[in-house]
């Protein structure tokens, strides 16, 4: 993300033993200008271990670390939001205890002011073990019936009566030819 308020200078989203954060790189004097620590790395049930999607909006900066927690530094002054990190808004990502330096798998946009964040947990790499609500299946459970085996639907009833139709109706014919134009006066 490029600095609006000072060209030549990028930050992107930072991870060191002991901070997620923010780096900064001076394009221009091809130099490291920071690193700006934004919450503690590990952390228990969820650990803090990687962060992405820094994004710009309303002179901040925004990230999501590894907890689902969103990350925030104030550009003009290079320090943390106050209140930050923030409640998490989404499901953790490779957030392991020990795994320091995962990556997040998502990302982060803004639109009308306001601040997205996607995530893409892998089950391997998360804490959170449970399927989200969108993701549950729609199929009925299997249930016991009688004689001890297992279903997941009844069986269908046997036909009891034969139904019998008759053909279809014919559409009335419809015409070969249409009537002449009628001769306009003003024809040309």
């Amino acid at each position: 993300m490029l600095d609006p308020g000072r060209p030549g200078v990028l930050y992107y989203p930072a991870v060191t033993a002991a901070a997620l954060g923010v780096g900064c790189l001076d394009l221009g004097a091809r130099a490291n200008c920071g690193f700006f620590a934004l919450r503690a790395t590990g952390g228990t049930p969820s650990s803090a271990n990687g962060m992405a999607g820094l994004v710009a909006e309303d002179g901040k900066l925004y990230g999501a670390a590894s907890t689902g927690q969103v990350l925030c530094l104030e550009i003009t002054d290079r320090t943390p939001c106050a209140g930050q990190p923030y409640a998490p808004v989404v499901r953790p990502n490779h957030d392991l205890p020990g795994a320091t330096g995962s990556l997040y798998l998502g990302g982060m946009t803004t639109a009308g002011g306001k601040v997205f964040v996607s995530s893409s947990p892998q089950t391997s790499g998360s804490t959170s073990r449970q399927r989200p609500p969108w993701a549950a299946s729609t199929r009925p459970r299997p249930r016991s019936v009688p004689g001890g085996t297992r279903r997941t639907r009844p069986a269908p009833a046997p036909p009891t009566t034969r139904t019998t139709r008759s053909p279809p109706t014919p559409l009335p014919a419809r015409p070969t030819a249409c009537a002449p134009r009628p001769p306009t006066a003003d024809r040309r």
